[in-house]
């Protein structure tokens, strides 16, 4: 399997039929930054079924993965990237500057179908990801939607509940 030589693992996942999904991030050949990546791997290993780059033009690091019953990759992690390839309909479709997190999922075949920055005045990073059994998606991580910025690190835990279209927040705290 091929992944890039430069790639950097930080979580994995598997689907019902074995497929391994990994994320992380890597440093794409024409470029001198990190882009967040997510690859589909058989469940042998053997071969790379997609490899979809996830990134803007500054850092960007994929942290967390979860794997919806139809086969799609939830990923989230952080940007630096004002352009970070966000979609139509996205929850937050501007980057507020410094570190911010970001929700993307890709379909079975690795076409990225919706990506969103999670974030507010603080710096923001998702670091951990889960979905419920009805497909609403759970996000983990530092700082978040309702944490203003102090100046002051680290900034405080957040979690974020957003529904099964991922057009609407159910749960949104901080600590």
């Amino acid at each position: 399997t091929a992944l890039p030589n430069t790639a950097s693992s930080t979580a994995m996942q598997f689907d019902a039929a074995g497929n391994i999904y990994v994320v992380g991030s890597y440093v794409p050949t024409t470029k001198n930054f990190y882009a967040a990546f997510v690859a589909k791997l058989s469940a042998d290993g053997s071969k790379l079924l997609y490899f979809t780059a996830l990134a803007g033009s500054e850092n960007d690091t994929a942290n967390a993965v979860a794997v919806g019953s139809d086969g799609s990759a939830y990923v989230a992690g952080m940007t630096l990237s004002p352009d970070f390839p966000v979609t139509a309909g996205a929850l937050l479709s501007t980057f507020a500057g410094g570190p911010q997190g970001f929700l993307a999922k890709v379909n079975p075949s690795g076409v990225l179908v919706y990506s969103t920055y999670i974030g507010g005045l603080a710096s923001t990073e998702v670091t951990g990801m889960a979905l419920d059994r009805s497909g609403n998606v759970f996000l983990s991580g530092t700082g978040g939607p309702n944490v203003q910025s102090t100046g002051t690190l680290p900034n405080p835990g957040f979690v974020l509940e957003l529904d099964v279209t991922l057009s609407k927040v159910l749960l949104s705290a901080s600590g």
